[in-house]
C-alpha cells in the first residue's frame, strides 16, 4: 500500500501450516553442559586456573604451550577470541564486566579491550584498562562512573523516532557469590 510517493507499507501474514520450534531449552542445556566439561578440564589440569566464564566463553591461565582444551572451528569446539595477541593482564568486576590488557604477537603492540554489560564504549565513552582496574581493585561501595550518550536515537511509545541525551551509571557489581582473600568467587553456602 502506498502512503505517499516513494513511501509504502508492507505487512505479512505467517502461514499456518508451518510448525514453530518452541522447545529450545535443550540446546541451551546442552551448551551449558559442554561449557561445564571445558571448565572441568581447565580446573583439573595441572598449572591451570579458571579466572572467568560466561555462557559461551572461558578465560583461564595455563602453562605456556600446554593448553588443556582442544581448539577448533566447529560447533562445540573452543576458539581463541584474541588469537593474534597474548593476554598480559585480566581484571573482572563480575559477570559481563571485564577488561583485558593484550600484546600483539606480530609487533608487540599493547592494546586493551574492556567489556561492560549494557554500556557502549566508544570515542565519547572511553573507559581504559587502568581506570577499570583501579575501580575494581580499589572498590568503594557506591562508586560510579557515568557514561553519556548525546542525541541517542530510539523509539517512543507512540512509534516515533526521537533523539535525546541519555546517560548510564556504572559501578562494579558482583552478586554471584562470596569473594575470598585470594579473589576466588565462591558460591553462596560454600562455607
Amino acid at each position: 500500500m502506498l502512503l505517499f510517493p516513494n513511501c509504502g507499507i508492507c505487512a505479512r501474514r505467517a502461514k499456518k501450516e508451518f510448525v514453530l520450534a518452541k522447545d529450545v531449552k535443550r540446546t541451551t542445556s546442552a551448551a551449558r553442559v559442554k561449557l561445564y566439561e571445558y571448565m572441568e578440564k581447565v580446573y583439573s589440569a595441572e598449572g591451570c586456573k579458571l579466572l572467568y566464564c560466561d555462557t559461551d566463553s572461558l578465560i583461564f591461565t595455563h602453562p605456556r604451550g600446554v593448553c588443556p582444551l582442544k581448539e577448533g572451528n566447529f560447533l562445540g569446539e573452543m576458539t581463541r577470541e584474541y588469537g593474534d595477541s597474548d593476554i598480559l593482564e585480566f581484571v573482572a568486576a563480575g559477570p559481563k564486566q571485564y577488561s583485558l590488557k593484550l600484546k600483539k604477537k606480530a609487533n608487540g603492540g599493547i592494546w586493551h579491550n574492556t567489556k561492560i554489560r549494557g554500556i557502549t564504549l566508544n570515542m565519547d565513552n572511553e573507559f581504559g584498562y587502568e581506570e577499570f582496574k583501579k575501580m575494581v581493585l580499589g572498590f568503594k561501595e557506591g562508586a560510579k562512573k557515568q557514561f553519556r550518550y548525546p542525541e541517542k536515537i530510539g523509539p517512543t511509545k507512540d512509534s516515533r523516532v526521537l533523539s535525546k541525551d541519555t546517560s548510564k551509571d556504572y559501578g562494579p557489581v558482583q552478586r554471584k557469590g562470596i569473594i575470598d582473600a585470594d579473589w576466588n568467587v565462591l558460591p553462596y553456602g560454600f562455607y
